[in-house]
């Protein structure tokens, strides 16, 4: 009776290629190892952005005004004020994120707090003439990777006073 077995030549085959899957699934693996975490931070700081454009939406689409200023607090490039029929709103931005604060209180309370590490947040008001009637907001998440910087998940947004109102009353 014969039985079946490797000759040596299938052998050394297979022990001269199974070095270099090694190496092509070990960089594989490396890179996922590496990219998932990555992924996942950006995906959740993706998700806080959002989560602030859709207060500003909100918030827009019930003001009645983009006021220039509210008491001692004026509107800039870090500061936006929109103004509820119950008060006025607003979003003001520093180094670490963006602070919710609704001012028509004896006191300032704050609302909301959303903080970033790599998003880049933007905001203007278009007016025309003296009279503010929109917000433009535009974000992306900056990454670094190798000395080198680039803009991920890029949006831009503008939003109408009253815009969501007046398009759901539309025929």
């Amino acid at each position: 009776m014969r039985t079946r077995a490797f000759t040596l030549v299938e052998m050394l085959v297979v022990i001269t290629v199974l070095p270099f899957a090694a190496i092509a699934f070990s960089g594989l693996f490396a890179t996922s190892v590496r990219d998932v975490p990555r992924m996942t931070r950006i995906v959740q700081e993706n998700t806080r952005v959002l989560d602030l454009v859709r207060h500003i939406r909100d918030d827009v689409d019930a003001a009645v005004d983009l006021p220039d200023a509210s008491g001692e607090v004026r509107s800039d490039d870090r500061t936006l004020l929109i103004a509820l029929p119950e008060g006025v709103i607003c979003y003001r931005m520093d180094e670490a994120g963006v602070t919710r604060t609704r001012l028509d209180q004896a006191e300032a309370q704050t609302e909301g707090v959303w903080r970033f590490r790599d998003a880049v947040i933007t905001w203007w008001r278009w007016q025309q003439g003296e009279e503010a009637h929109a917000v433009e907001v535009r974000t992306f998440l900056q990454e670094r990777i190798a000395g080198k910087t680039r803009e991920k998940l890029a949006n831009s947004y503008v939003y109408f006073i009253g815009g969501l109102a007046k398009a759901e009353e539309a025929p």
